[in-house]
């Protein structure tokens, strides 16, 4: 039952609530205030993990250059562990749908007076528009980005993105995008993802790869997030095989999710003696904490290359479509991209995925 409330009122009521809620949340487009060293800013990023990750550079870059300023941050259940103890987040305000938390939430958000509320999720959300205004009151300026609907009365700022379709710059990009609107200069490297894992999951990781012994260590993320994503488990089994038959000393450690149905599959298929699963870990921060001791990763378009890109570890992405190769490449960081030829990945070929595995390996010893 949870969440159920809001749910039917964002699919079913949208329809006869947007023009009701216009009269009373309506505000006027204005010039945008600048943001200084006696600023607050509410950052809405009640989504996933990816996403949470990418928007980790700017709220970094932002204490950096603003050390005084206050930033919270909505995060949903799913990636708020992504901030949880960051310095450069004040606050971290976990979202709920069931009503009474939802309304516990926003006093708790309207006590502290921010004077921005930025709505960095990117696809339309009544309740979205409602959490902003709810959350900003009377007093701060609301902005967010997005790719055009009929919310843009609950903002002062409408900032449009044309992605679907006609991406031409990263999703990291796009979202950094929303400080310089702010009247904040940055550099592309200063708003790279940083993942600041605890030291006692590094350190259990750091002990279990030294029991590894020699050789490259090679994280294989069978993970997918969306069924479009997910590349068959015939496909790794290929690409293990083709690339332990060149390189006998490399180990793949296969980044399995709860329940995942490639990694079963995969054992069906028999996995390559070169390869084992993850050993148990505490959630995301514990399989970067694994991440961050292996030589490469290669992965489908997930939260994973993102996580590369914030501990620097060499990635081979693999994408199901040419526009999210653009949208979702991760940054910082040596990479390479391999797009499906059909939809999907049933029509990869191992072989166009263990040579340049192998380039990327090279370089990263």
């Amino acid at each position: 039952m949870k969440g159920l409330f809001l749910k039917e009122f964002e699919v079913r009521g949208k329809r006869f609530l947007v023009p009701l809620l216009a009269t009373p949340f309506k505000v006027r487009p204005s010039s945008m205030p600048v943001l200084d060293n006696n600023s607050s800013v509410l950052f809405l990023r009640h989504d996933r993990i990816g996403d949470m990750i990418i928007s980790t550079g700017i709220f970094s870059m932002l204490k950096k250059k603003f050390p005084d300023i206050r930033i919270g941050v909505i995060a949903s259940s799913r990636n708020a562990m992504i901030i949880e103890g960051s310095p450069d987040v004040d606050a971290l305000y976990v979202y709920d749908k069931r009503p009474m938390a939802m309304a516990a939430l926003v006093r708790s958000i309207r006590k502290a007076r921010y004077s921005f509320v930025v709505n960095l999720v990117l696809y339309s959300s009544l309740t979205g528009g409602l959490l902003a205004a709810l959350s900003a009151g009377s007093w701060a300026f609301r902005m967010r980005m997005t790719m055009g609907d009929d919310l843009d009365f609950f903002y002062h700022r409408n900032c449009r993105k044309t992605i679907w379709g006609n991406a031409t710059r990263t999703m990291l990009e796009e979202t950094a995008a929303m400080a310089g609107e702010l009247g904040v200069t940055y550099t592309t490297e200063e708003v790279r993802p940083v993942l600041r894992i605890p030291q006692d999951l590094l350190e259990q990781a750091r002990a279990w790869r030294v029991g590894l012994g020699p050789g490259p260590v090679i994280g294989v993320n069978l993970a997918s997030g969306v069924p479009e994503r997910e590349a068959p488990a015939v496909l790794w089994k290929g690409i293990i095989e083709l690339f332990s038959a060149q390189h006998p000393s490399a180990r793949f450690i296969l980044l399995t999710p709860p329940h995942g149905n490639v990694f079963e599959q995969l054992k069906i298929l028999g996995i390559p003696a070169c390869a084992q699963e993850n050993p148990p870990h505490q959630g995301i921060m514990g399989a970067a904490a694994l991440i961050a001791t292996m030589d490469a990763v290669v992965s489908a378009d997930t939260a994973i290359p993102h996580i590369c890109s914030a501990l620097n570890i060499p990635v081979l992405v693999l994408y199901h479509c040419v526009e999210n190769s653009v949208l979702w490449a991760p940054f910082g960081v040596r990479h390479i991209k391999v797009v499906s030829p059909a939809p999907g990945h049933n029509a990869q070929d191992p072989g166009r995925i263990a040579g340049p595995l192998a380039s990327l390996l090279v370089h990263a010893t």
